[in-house]
């Protein structure tokens, strides 16, 4: 696969926690969350998704919105 425009040939997208799933992480003012004491890294899903529409791919014109 030929590299794009960064020079890497391939991108791996891996998410931790979703924004929209962090209200429910939360009871009686606590957090608890399923993660323990491991830091988390929260991000909107729709973040990832555009992300990844954002990526071409080899079989695949790039996408001229992003």
């Amino acid at each position: 696969m030929p590299p794009g425009p960064s020079g890497v040939p391939w991108a791996i997208l891996r998410p931790t926690g979703f924004m929209q799933n962090l209200p429910y992480d939360f009871a009686d003012g606590v957090m608890h969350g399923s993660y323990g004491t491991a830091p988390v890294n929260y991000i909107d899903a729709r973040n990832v998704a555009d992300t990844a529409a954002c990526s071409p791919l080899p079989s695949a014109p790039a996408a001229t919105t992003c």
